[in-house]
């Protein structure tokens, strides 16, 4: 049984956690969506951060923007490039607010 991270609870009214928080459950239950891949993308930044992340799932950021534009392009291909530069700023965004938790 996968147990729920209590320190989320602080990433909840962060711009972006309605895309990164589901992420992190679809990638401890395996599976692939686009905000799952988006967290594989943020990968370093959250561990910095002190979230876990399942090990098996771990990879390269390059890799993790791939397979999300493929995804997207499989989904909904007449407007996945828009779609995916949507998903990378809104992570971008997230990603900055965690930095300024943190200080």
């Amino acid at each position: 049984m996968i147990r729920e991270d209590p320190s989320l609870s602080r990433l909840q009214s962060l711009p972006g956690s309605e895309i990164v928080l589901p992420g992190l459950d679809d990638l401890r239950h395996s599976r692939t969506t686009p905000e799952a891949l988006l967290v594989e993308i943020a990968a370093l930044n959250l561990e910095r951060a002190g979230i876990a992340l399942p090990p098996a799932r771990k990879g390269t950021s390059e890799a993790a923007e791939i397979r999300l534009y493929r995804l997207l392009c499989e989904r909904k291909a007449e407007d996945a490039y828009g779609l995916y530069n949507s998903l990378l700023r809104r992570l971008a965004r997230f990603e900055r607010a965690l930095r300024a938790l943190e200080t």
